[in-house]
């Protein structure tokens, strides 16, 4: 089978106003919803004799071993109580939009590589934005509400949302429709119309990987949709200029959930077992000239 996804292709013609060709692309809000757990020391770090340690020397361990002697009057030890005591925690660490953008934005006296606008902490009007342009080039932007845009694929950031090429779908619906319509000219005095129909369909639930700064591949179960749009801008009869087609994939709604992880290779946390979900609502079609204002 085939791995696809879901495509649905609709015509849409443009005004007759639209005078320079766009740029055309799909933009999609992006949603980290991920938790990373992992074990913490509980216990008070303790001297040899059972006394907790203060001051410089106090520290949380996972084991404290020590000895308690009891002695008579003649200081003659009449018993010794020996003790190993062992005390871990679970820490749950939370790795969503909020985390990410607080991490990319830093702070007034160590800036990251977002431009700090508004009050701190600096992350009001940022979103996290997945683009595709018409060559189906996939670009993640951390995007602020005035149209300032920082490319975000250099510093790691891989929200993938398309399936591993590699493994093919489990479950997928599909249909497809192509129809050619021609009326001719019969009079002579004019030419033959032509016009296209197309739709394909289909939506998906498989195999996914996304990541999300994280330095672990986050394997999940994907479910979408996609569709190809066809955008026909006009030709200029007096420039001597056709029309012109870009098709589209545009995602649907698409959710990598089921997510389970495990981390053994970061700094923070350490030893972390990642759970969660990464997901898109359905994109929207751009212009990403006049979407993305890139600094």
């Amino acid at each position: 089978m085939k791995a696809l996804a879901s495509s649905l292709i609709a015509l849409l013609t443009l005004p007759s106003w639209v005078q320079a060709q766009s740029n055309w692309g799909t933009s999609a809000n992006v949603f980290v919803n991920l938790s990373v757990s992992w074990t913490d020391p509980a216990l008070a770090a303790k001297d040899d004799t059972g006394k907790v340690l203060t001051g410089e020397d106090a520290d949380t361990v996972f084991e404290n071993s020590y000895s308690v002697d009891t002695t008579n009057s003649d200081g003659d030890t009449t018993k010794t109580v020996q003790t190993t005591e062992y005390g871990s925690k679970a820490t749950v660490w939370k790795w969503s939009n909020k985390e990410i953008l607080l991490a990319l934005v830093g702070t007034v006296d160590e800036p990251g590589i977002l431009p700090q606008k508004g009050r701190a902490p600096f992350i009001a009007g940022w979103s996290i934005v997945r683009v595709t342009d018409s060559d189906n080039a996939v670009t993640y932007y951390a995007r602020h509400s005035d149209g300032t845009a920082v490319q975000l694929d250099d510093i790691g950031l891989d929200l993938t949302l398309n399936e591993d090429s590699s493994v093919l779908f489990t479950a997928e619906t599909t249909r497809t429709k192509d129809v050619t319509s021609t009326v001719y000219d019969l009079t002579g005095n004019g030419e033959d119309r032509e016009t296209r129909s197309y739709s394909h369909s289909s939506t998906f639930k498989g195999p996914g990987t996304g990541n999300a700064l994280l330095s672990v591949d986050l394997p999940g179960v994907l479910t979408g949709s996609l569709k190809t749009v066809l955008i026909t801008e006009p030709g200029d009869p007096d420039l001597g200029t056709d029309p012109t087609d870009t098709y589209l994939d545009v995602p649907g709604a698409t959710k990598l959930d089921k997510i389970v992880s495990y981390d053994e290779d970061a700094e923070l946390p350490t030893l972390g077992l990642v759970e969660g979900t990464i997901s898109a609502p359905p994109a929207t079609v751009r212009d990403l000239d006049a979407y993305l204002v890139t600094e």
